[in-house]
């Protein structure tokens, strides 16, 4: 009975994997063309009903999302590296750096690390070639005591001369692997051809410049640029768009110091004859890139269309048709 019982079961299993297999093969289309996909139907955000203009001179741009207890604050500074002398290029790095890791005149370094260890946050500045940011992610629960400290950071930073001489070190020390990677070869010669060797935006801090640079040079490009009416604010998560407000006001008001308004960055650029450029390393690997001067300038009607068309053909990584075309298809790389 037992033996019989068991047979029936397994018949039937049987039975319903064989329909099962039937009717996801019947499903599934045998070539990728006859794939049907449901509309993708998205609307984009209009800035403008995000966008806020404070007294105290931000630009600022809210996003709530009270789904998690988390809030985000990007503090845009209009102080990238194309506003640094030639002389001291990497000064606009290194003040970016200390901002978040070199005290304030309240603070100690080690005491502001306690203080975002304290609060769970967390803390991170970066610069570029036309801006530099300031960064803290925090629980909902600590704004408050978030916006004051980063006030305290963006408006009395003291640029500690021992966290200096350990950032110059750092960086130094990254210098030295520059060569290393293949792919950093090929962006920095990329940029050299695109712009010129003494172009702001391909031109690099060297050992020279980066032991050259002071505590008084950080401390004057802080006070020329990182001011209220050279910020851009981008707060996102659990908020009340009316009640932080305020909130911002305050926390931009009353400036210890008034800045400039940064100049336009230059754009007399050089570009190189058009021929093939090489690059020796001796890597198992060759890299390719293709430069197109003159192409698209900021304000082109063209602009977002040609990054998103320069995504699908290939700048998209494993996604690009080329990727797919040379790697997938052809098994080249």
């Amino acid at each position: 009975m037992k033996i019989r019982m068991l047979a029936f079961r397994l018949l039937t299993c049987c039975i319903l994997l064989t329909f099962c297999t039937t009717t996801n093969s019947a499903s599934i289309p045998k070539r990728p063309e006859q794939l049907k996909f449901n509309p993708l139907n998205y609307t984009p955000p209009d800035p403008l009903q995000h966008k806020f203009t404070l007294k105290s001179g931000p630009t600022v741009y809210l996003v709530q999302d009270n789904t998690i207890p988390i809030v985000q604050i990007t503090v845009f500074v209009k102080a990238g590296e194309y506003l640094e002398p030639t002389n001291i290029t990497g000064l606009a790095e290194l003040t970016s750096t200390l901002l978040v890791e070199g005290g304030t005149s309240k603070h100690s370094a080690d005491e502001i690390d306690e203080m975002v260890d304290f609060l769970g946050a967390i803390l991170t500045s970066s610069c570029s070639s036309l801006y530099s940011t300031v960064s803290l992610n925090i629980l909902s629960q600590h704004l408050t005591n978030a916006l004051e400290l980063l006030r305290e950071i963006l408006a009395t930073p003291a640029f500690q001369e021992d966290r200096l001489k350990i950032v110059k070190q750092r960086v130094i020390q990254e210098m030295a692997q520059r060569n290393d990677d293949s792919s950093s070869i090929e962006s920095r010669e990329a940029m050299f051809l695109a712009y010129g060797t003494n172009s702001w935006v391909s031109r690099l801090p060297t050992r020279r410049t980066i032991e050259v640079i002071t505590q008084d040079d950080l401390i004057k490009f802080h006070q020329h640029w990182y001011w209220p009416s050279n910020f851009i604010v981008a707060v996102s998560g659990d908020f009340q768009s009316n009640q932080i407000l305020p909130m911002l006001e305050a926390m931009f008001n009353s400036w210890p110091f008034k800045g400039e308004q940064p100049p336009l960055p230059p754009t007399d650029f050089k570009f190189a004859t058009p021929a093939i450029y090489m690059v020796h390393k001796q890597v198992n690997q060759a890299r390719v890139r293709i430069i197109m001067p003159n192409s698209i300038k900021w304000g082109d009607p063209e602009h977002f269309a040609a990054i998103i068309m320069n995504h699908i053909f290939g700048g998209g990584g494993i996604t690009s048709r080329l990727f797919n075309r040379v790697s997938s298809d052809e098994g080249l790389a």
